[in-house]
């Protein structure tokens, strides 16, 4: 994996097919994605966001715009490229009402999976009906 070799100096986030994260790095990964997750879903907002050390837009021959983000370190890159998928997904983020896990959902979806679906389902279905007093 490229490292910097001056304090400051930029690395280009693209990875060969050959290169990876060590274990170790993917694993604080999550740990930061899912601590952002969660104080989100809690307070509304994703604290340290990170942000671009440089953002520039170049034109192709096409004539299409597209803009280039640079970061520090690629962690910091796939770190914010998984916070600003999260942004384009938040009108359809919701918490599951029988878990409590985040999800993405799709249409009218409102439990995150079939099994939190059947688990409200059969709850709701056993429960004791109250008879009607007969007079």
């Amino acid at each position: 994996m490229p490292q910097p070799s001056k304090p400051g100096e930029m690395v280009s986030a693209n990875l060969g097919p050959s290169e990876g994260l060590p274990a170790e790095q993917v694993k604080r990964l999550q740990a930061q994605f899912r601590e952002g997750l969660m104080a989100l879903r809690r307070q509304g907002e994703w604290p340290d966001v990170p942000t671009p050390t440089r953002r520039a837009f170049a034109a192709s021959a096409s004539g299409r715009i597209w803009e280039r983000l640079d970061y520090e370190a690629p962690e910091t890159a796939i770190l914010a490229g998984l916070a600003e998928h999260v942004r384009g997904a938040w009108s359809r983020l919701r918490n599951c009402p029988e878990c409590h896990r985040l999800f993405v959902r799709n249409r009218k979806q409102q439990y995150c999976s079939a099994r939190c679906s059947m688990a409200r389902r059969n709850r709701t279905r056993t429960r004791p009906r109250s008879r009607r007093a007969t007079a």
